[in-house]
Formats: structure tokens, sequence, C-alpha cells
């Protein structure tokens, strides 16, 4: 069996030419895996149309986030290194804002991100998010939506290794200003 994220990732023609021949390959010999890809497949127009109104907060891959703001989906970007507070905000407009923060993966296999808003009274946590190693960066992005309903204040993200004992790789923060309708 697969990962149902990498046979995502393949229905989303988000792997690379090595990553897909190994991938196809699995799926002509498996028939759990083509089933979940053929049901992948069938939801994508689905999830094209969601992603594209702004209706989820999620964990990207490089390749998808640069995509995504080719699109002109992301209206805005942050970039954090471990202990930075960076400013953000958002409009009326904006349909995701990409965090993109920066860590050392060295030995990681697997990685959770956590994110605590403000004025929500709890986190949002992110298991095993993919992760770039080489550019030692992990990316997400949020609905722009749920951000305009946040009042001002710190925006707490963690970054733990998972592997195999849990472990923090950073901590950063985003000073969120409130979205105010002009």
């Amino acid at each position: 069996m697969i990962a149902v994220e990498r046979l995502a990732r393949l229905a989303l023609g988000d792997l690379d030419d090595a990553e897909t021949a190994e991938t196809e390959e699995h799926v002509l010999a498996c028939t759990a895996c083509a089933t979940t890809l053929e049901r992948l497949v069938r939801i994508g127009d689905a999830a094209r149309e969601l992603i594209r109104a702004g209706g989820l907060t999620f964990p990207v891959t490089t390749s998808l986030a640069d995509r995504m703001l080719a699109e002109g989906l992301v209206s805005r970007s942050y970039r954090l290194a471990a202990g930075a507070v960076v400013p953000c905000t958002v409009s009326a407009t904006d349909i995701y804002a990409l965090t993109v923060v920066e860590a050392d993966f060295g030995g990681v296999t697997r990685a959770t991100l956590t994110v605590t808003l403000p004025g929500l009274g709890g986190s949002l946590r992110m298991d095993d998010i993919p992760f770039d190693a080489a550019r030692g960066t992990v990316s997400y992005v949020a609905r722009s939506s749920l951000l305009r309903q946040l009042p001002s204040g710190r925006v707490t993200l963690e970054l733990h290794a998972n592997d195999p004992a849990d472990r923090l790789l950073g901590r950063y923060f985003l000073d969120h200003t409130a979205f105010t309708a002009t």
C-alpha cells in the first residue's frame, strides 16, 4: 500500500518524474491503490473547485505552492526563520496566505506543524506534513476567509520532528492585524 498522500499527489500531477513512474508501477500491480487512485481522480474536479474557492487550510509541497502562486490563489506570502516575529494581515480580496517556515530537517522523516490562532481558543495540528529537506522548508496555506475573522494578536507556529521521539525544530510567530472592512 502506498500512502494516500502520495496517490493524491499523483492525481494532482504533483510528483516528479521518478516518483510518478514508481507510483504508477505500483498502482498497476496493487488493486487497493488503483481503487483509491480512481476515487481521487473522480473527486479531483470537486477538490480543485474547493481549493480555488479558498475553502481549505492545508500543508503544501513546494511545487503545489508554486502552482497556487502562479494561478493567483496566494495573495500574501510569509517566510519565517525560527524565533522570528513577522507582521501579517489580510484583505477583503485575499484567497490564501502562504506561510513558509525554515528549519533543519537533518534526520527528520516525519514532521508536525501546530498553528495557534488568536481568539479561537485552540490549535490546528497538521501531522505528517510534507517538507523540503533540501531547502529546509515546510509550507502551508491558510484560507483568508478564516484569517479575516481573527482579532489582532500573535499567531504561534511550532514545528516538531516526530522520529522517533518528538522534538521541537522551531517556534515561529506572526503578528496578525485584524481585517477591517473599509
